[in-house]
């Protein structure tokens, strides 16, 4: 409670504006689905830009001081993983909230002009967070959000007057990947596990271990999003699901003997493994029910 009122109340006051522009965005509106799975699939899209710039490019960071700071020192296997987790939260924060006012933009049809103001309203508001030290820029800027948020808004805009008039399996394909990106974060036992320091992610393809942990996980969310989707898409005879399960734990079990993903305790492979599967399965079919209707091709 040290940080409620200086940091944290920010964006807790952020989440609660998403939340309504995103009930006003898809109130009374006739594509509620549609829209509810734009939202999700720009969620993730935005997530895994945002991660790349900034925990592997070092742009900003987020201070919304939610995980208790003790942490820091006793929960985590390493300082870092403290400012990564909370920057990962700030992350998603900032990435529901632009994506809310982009669904907002696109279902009542605004006219440009409001995309300006809204853009500049971020921009406000990034400013504000950066007086306030709950938010820091490294070398980015913001007239950066400034661009990146106009294009956002136009193609979000685009993409979603595509999907009223049909996107055709591929394009469906390609959104509820994004929404497995979108989900997958924070609803993996995983993210858990690493922010408990049950996990620890040990690849070394960047300079920091948030770095490494942030690319494992896209890599890993895509890989196995992709080859689930596939089946998924064919719809083969249900026997077809286990064999293809069988590979997805294969991937995570080979993760795991190459010590790339190490457990701290013995049962962390089996839940994670298990509830990261069943969750990528379950998660296609609700983001699949979300999109249809635009289906109009099929793989088959």
């Amino acid at each position: 409670m040290k940080y409620f009122w200086t940091n944290t109340i920010w964006y807790i006051i952020l989440g609660i504006v998403s939340i309504i522009e995103l009930t006003f965005g898809i109130i009374n509106n006739k594509r509620k689905k549609i829209l509810l799975g734009l939202f999700i699939s720009i969620v993730g899209a935005t997530v895994m830009c945002e991660i790349i710039i900034m925990a592997d490019f070092k742009s900003y960071s987020y201070y919304p001081k939610i995980l208790p700071e003790s942490w820091q020192h006793f929960k985590l296997p390493h300082a870092e993983y403290y400012w990564h987790n909370e920057s990962i939260i700030g992350n998603y924060f900032s990435q529901v909230s632009v994506s809310a006012t982009a669904i907002l933009l696109a279902a009542r049809n605004l006219k440009f002009y409001w995309y300006v103001i809204s853009t500049i309203l971020y921009c406000l508001v990034e400013e504000l967070f950066l007086f306030l030290g709950i938010y820091s820029h490294n070398w980015y800027r913001t007239w950066m959000t400034f661009v990146g948020l106009i294009i956002l808004f136009g193609l979000t805009k685009l993409i979603y007057m595509k999907s009223l008039k049909g996107n055709g399996r591929v394009l469906n394909f390609i959104y509820i990947l994004f929404g497995l990106l979108g989900i997958n974060w924070f609803t993996s036992p995983g993210w858990f596990m690493y922010l408990f320091g049950v996990q620890t992610l040990t690849a070394n393809w960047f300079s920091t271990p948030s770095a490494n942990a942030a690319s494992m996980y896209a890599g890993l969310t895509f890989l196995q999003g992709i080859t689930a989707m596939t089946t998924y898409f064919l719809k083969p005879k249900w026997w077809w699901y286990i064999i293809v399960s069988g590979f997805l734990f294969l991937q995570h079990y080979l993760l795991y003997i190459f010590n790339l993903n190490v457990f701290k305790y013995w049962w962390g492979f089996g839940v994670f493994s298990t509830t990261w599967i069943l969750g990528t399965w379950l998660q296609i079919y609700i983001l699949d029910k979300l999109y249809d209707g635009t289906s109009n091709k099929s793989f088959r």
